[in-house]
């Protein structure tokens, strides 16, 4: 017995049944794994001495609540970027955040990350 040659077109439409099987592989499991969310920008942030907030945006109010997801701010122990470019490391907070006043700031870097039923975030760094 001979084996029969397989035709070109049962070939096309096996590999496009794959990788529409893959891609509907992916989204399912791509659509259910949310990932973590890295930004950058100009950001408002209230300070106490145990933390604090801080909210992303130019154009957050200064005399009441902030809108907007509000991001955990450690207050001391980040790096931060003071208004000469030098980095700063260790214990001290940003010499830009004083105690209790809520300021703008020019840039925080955030990560928002996900938790069960929701989000959470953090302040990974400030330039005064």
């Amino acid at each position: 017995m001979s084996r029969q040659p397989v035709s070109r077109n049962a070939l096309v439409v096996g590999v496009a049944a794959l990788l529409v099987a893959v891609g509907t592989l992916g989204y399912v499991i791509g659509s259910d794994n949310r990932g973590s969310v890295f930004t950058v920008g100009p950001g408002l942030v209230y300070a106490t001495p145990t933390g604090g907030t801080a909210y992303l945006g130019t154009n957050q109010p200064l005399n009441h609540q902030p809108r907007g997801f509000a991001y955990s701010y450690p207050g001391s122990g980040m790096p931060w970027v003071d208004a000469n470019g030098t980095v700063n490391e260790g214990s001290d907070r940003p010499s830009c955040v004083p105690y209790y006043h809520a300021v703008r700031v020019k840039t925080v870097e955030t990560v928002k990350f996900p938790i069960a039923g929701g989000y959470q975030g953090t302040v990974l760094w400030v330039r005064c």
